[in-house]
This record gives C-alpha cells, sequence and structure tokens, in this order.
C-alpha cells in the first residue's frame, strides 16, 4: 500500500435501493473467517459472509454468501421486525463491530449486548446464543435490568404505601422503565432488595414501552406507557396515572394474585384501555392528556 491508491474492488457503495446480497447500508466493522471476509452491514442490521477474495467473479458485483442477523437478504428491520431479539435466531439491532476468534463475538450495540454466536457460518442455532451484558436472549434494555434498579429522569416518579395491609405494601412508578414496581414489605426493604412484583412488563427484564408493542398506539388493559403517579385505596387496588397513554389504570390488589404484569379493570380518561392517545387527542369530559399526579 502507498498514499493515494486506489481500492482494487468494491463492496457495496449504492445506496439508497433495496437490500440485496450486493449492497451494504453503513457498514462499521470487517473481520475475517479463513481468509473469507464478512462485513457488519450496520444499517441493515445484519452480518455479510463473503468468499475469499482470489474467488471474486472480475467483471460482476461482488455477492454475499451468507447472511447472519436476517431471515433472508431482503430483511433490513433491526430484530427481524419485533422489539425484542429472539429465542430462537439471531436478531441484531445496529451491530457495529465483531470479531471471531473459534467463537463469533458481535457487539450489538442498539440490544445493548455482547453476542456470542457457535460460529460465523449460520444463524439457525439449536440452542439460544449466548449473551453478555444482558440475563436473557430476549433482553435488551440499557445497563442490566433485573428489578433492582429505578430510572426516573427529569420526569419524577410516583410512590404509594398501603397502609391497610400487614405487611405495608410499597408501589413504586419506575417511569422511563415503563413499570410499576412492587415490594411487598415496605418496613422491612434493604439495600438492593429485588421487587416482588411488576405492573406493565411481563418479568423485571423487560422495559419496553405499552409491552409488546413498543409503540404509543397500542395500549392495552395490561402495559404502561411512563407512569408517575401511583395511589392504593383501602380495598388494596393500585391506581396507576399512565401518563403516556395519558388514562388512569386501576389493577385489583396485586399482591391477592401475585402476578405479574396483571391486568388493569376499570380505565379513566380513555373509552377503553386500547384507544390510544393519539386518536383522542383532545380534552373532554371523559378523556385525558398527560396525568400525572393521583
Amino acid at each position: 500500500f502507498s498514499t493515494g491508491t486506489p481500492a482494487q474492488r468494491l463492496l457495496g457503495g449504492v445506496n439508497p435501493q433495496p437490500p440485496s446480497p450486493a449492497n451494504l447500508n453503513a457498514p462499521e466493522g470487517v473481520f475475517v473467517v479463513n481468509g473469507a471476509p464478512y462485513v457488519v452491514d450496520t444499517g441493515n442490521h445484519r452480518i455479510l459472509g463473503y468468499d475469499r477474495y482470489d474467488s471474486w467473479p472480475s467483471n460482476s458485483a461482488v455477492q454475499a454468501k451468507s447472511v447472519i442477523g436476517q431471515a433472508d437478504y431482503s430483511g433490513t428491520k433491526s430484530n427481524r421486525g419485533s422489539i425484542l431479539p429472539s429465542t430462537n435466531n439471531v436478531a441484531l439491532n445496529q451491530p457495529v463491530t465483531a470479531v471471531f476468534a473459534g467463537r463469533l463475538f458481535v457487539a450489538d450495540s442498539q440490544n445493548h449486548r455482547l453476542l456470542v454466536l457457535p460460529n460465523a457460518t449460520s444463524d439457525s442455532l439449536a440452542a439460544p446464543p449466548a449473551v453478555l451484558g444482558q440475563d436473557f436472549p430476549d433482553a435488551n434494555a440499557p445497563n442490566l435490568t433485573e428489578g433492582r434498579e429505578f430510572f426516573f429522569g427529569q420526569i419524577g416518579a410516583g410512590i404509594a404505601v398501603d397502609r391497610n395491609s400487614d405487611p405495608p405494601h410499597l408501589y413504586v412508578a419506575d417511569t422511563l422503565n415503563n413499570r410499576v414496581l412492587c415490594y411487598r414489605d415496605a418496613r422491612n426493604l434493604r439495600w438492593n432488595d429485588k421487587a416482588t412484583l411488576v405492573i406493565g412488563q411481563p418479568d423485571f427484564a423487560k422495559t419496553v414501552l405499552n409491552f409488546p408493542n413498543g409503540t404509543a398506539a397500542q395500549p392495552t388493559a395490561s402495559n404502561l406507557s411512563q407512569p408517575t403517579g401511583v395511589a392504593v385505596d383501602s380495598a388494596g387496588n393500585v391506581y396507576v396515572a399512565d401518563t403516556g397513554n395519558g388514562r388512569v389504570l386501576r389493577f385489583p390488589a396485586p399482591f391477592q394474585n401475585m402476578q405479574s404484569q396483571p391486568s388493569a379493570d376499570l380505565v379513566l380518561g380513555k373509552l377503553t384501555f386500547t384507544q390510544s392517545i393519539l386518536t383522542a387527542p383532545d380534552p373532554s369530559p371523559r378523556n385525558m392528556g398527560d396525568p400525572y399526579g393521583l
């Protein structure tokens, strides 16, 4: 090599166009396995594998021979179109670099994890891939989320204690994790205690807005979007100001059922549990915008 030497061959280089084995979208990493190059095609949420350089055709575009992260060469959506990565195939969200050293290590940036694959030849796996940075293959929250942490930001959060229960239950609106954490005994909390139950998510590892949809357009009776205020009535029912969804939900005494992601039995501020804030934006005696306190 010397300064000014032109490249001998080109991979990709023509965008935008439909994804194919021949094009790339914002590639950020390259690694080599047994002399064959692989490109981390970040913008298409995939990794493309090519033949060895000495076998490339001389007068036509170079075509990839394998793809990791998508079902085929036409797929471009993050996590193969899902809000979360999958447990039965390799789903990527903006991979930025990869290294092969007997196994393939992929920095899967927007899933906040390092993905470890047994090889670089296929993404059809007999078992879920190994991950570093998350507890489960289908988890992707920033910073390990396991029910011991809060993400308040500058929005604030609500706290309520059920003074009529024995023991007194504590409820905390974990606003930017789109959930309410429930602690069985407010009197005996200790450093680093994990919550007992969670409202708004199926387990402690998830933080998806309006789980499992990840969109403001699809609220249900059991999901939340940036909850803030929390209150408890004399029967132990929990009211949550579901701010991002423009409504207030009532959850029947959670510790009587001991079920994570319970369903609400009452909605205020919307006509139904599935009416979104996008379809009911105007104030009225029945409609709320951003309810905050209870």
